[in-house]
């Protein structure tokens, strides 16, 4: 008779619960792709026709948005919605093409990604106009990922957005394509990891458009950290200055740091970097000083220079650990001459 020891019965014990436990228990998911083919009645995600599945994608499913999407109609979020991916701009096999997505209530979720605008050729563009937007990025991953290689777009003018994350946390134009995020109204927001903007072959750039007033925030970065924010080359911070602004700088929207975290900088503006300044539509321009950087841990100018074209009334600082940008208005040739023809008359008097 064959004699087994001790440790070899508990060895296949142990074996038969485990196999009886992958029995028991089923593996978990992967993630499934569902690609919005607009086959409903209507642009809302939560109809089941609008999805090549037929029924809306659950928090496990890679979602894909392109060209059965328009400007004219985008997919309309209002209810709740939790995905694994959100892919804006290519379909499943990574060809380019053009997305569009309307948040206007409810909450978007993403277990890792939102890629907009991701591969070379496509366009994705992401309007946030009400609700909440919350995205969390696991060690290693890239949350939001905005015009990387093709052409991405993010308007944020209302709701709130809320980012999470061990990783890099946003990337905004950072190789060969085009990023844009922008900034207005009664966005609020806060972001709990990096943001980088530019560095690559493309252009990256984050615009804070006007004041916040209306029930908006400043974007708060509540985690500091060397560099928790760069500005890269070929990146650029755009700021538009609305008649609130005018009226109180105080109420201009600024990137505001709460956190030093042992830090000597939290921000950094590289050799490459530009700032772009002007004024809102039918906004008369006026003599004024704004804060658009303001961090306790430091922010590092390594070459920021004005954007081309910007009005030669304009200038900036970045002591103290705040980008601060001022105007004064260049007389006009009228004035000019006026002032000209004073000290003439002065003149003439004191002979």
């Amino acid at each position: 008779m064959q004699r087994f020891s001790p440790s070899t019965h508990q060895c296949r014990l142990t074996l038969a619960a485990t196999l009886a436990a992958a029995l028991i228990w089923p593996a978990p998911a992967h993630a499934a792709d569902v690609v919005w083919d607009g086959g409903g009645a209507d642009d809302f995600w939560s109809t089941d026709e609008n999805w090549d599945t037929d029924a809306v994608p659950s928090d496990s499913d890679d979602v894909y948005v392109g060209n059965a999407s328009s400007s004219s109609n985008p997919v309309i979020i209002n209810s709740a919605v939790d995905v694994n991916r959100l892919n804006i701009g290519h379909d499943a096999a990574n060809n380019p093409e053009s997305g569009y997505v309307t948040l206007t209530g409810g909450a978007l979720s993403t277990a890792k990604q939102a890629r907009i605008g991701h591969f070379a050729g496509g366009y994705g563009k992401l309007n946030i106009e009400g609700g909440t937007v919350e995205f969390v990025a696991g060690n290693s991953n890239d949350a939001w990922l905005i015009g990387l290689n093709g052409t991405g777009v993010v308007n944020i003018s209302g709701g709130t957005v809320i980012g999470q994350g061990g990783g890099d946390e946003t990337l905004l134009g950072t190789d060969a394509g085009n990023g844009t995020m922008s900034i207005s109204g009664a966005a609020n927001i806060t972001f709990s990891e990096s943001f980088t903007v530019g560095g690559g072959t493309g252009s990256g750039t984050l615009v804070l458009d006007g004041s916040i007033t209306g029930g908006g925030s400043d974007v708060v970065m509540n985690r500091g950290g060397s560099n928790r924010m760069q500005f890269l080359d070929n990146s650029t911070l755009r700021a538009v200055i609305d008649q609130d602004a005018i009226d109180d700088p105080d109420v201009m929207r600024q990137i505001l740091f709460t956190s030093t975290q042992n830090s000597s900088s939290n921000v950094l503006f590289a050799d490459g970097s530009l700032l772009d300044l002007g004024f809102a539509s039918g906004v008369t321009p006026a003599s004024g000083t704004w804060t658009l950087v303001s961090t306790a841990a430091g922010l590092t100018d390594n070459g920021l220079a004005l954007a081309p074209g910007v009005d030669a009334g304009w200038s900036f600082s970045t002591d103290g650990g705040q980008l601060t940008v001022s105007y004064i208005p260049e007389p006009t040739s009228a004035s000019a001459m006026l002032i000209l023809g004073g000290m003439i008359g002065l003149m003439r008097h004191r002979r």
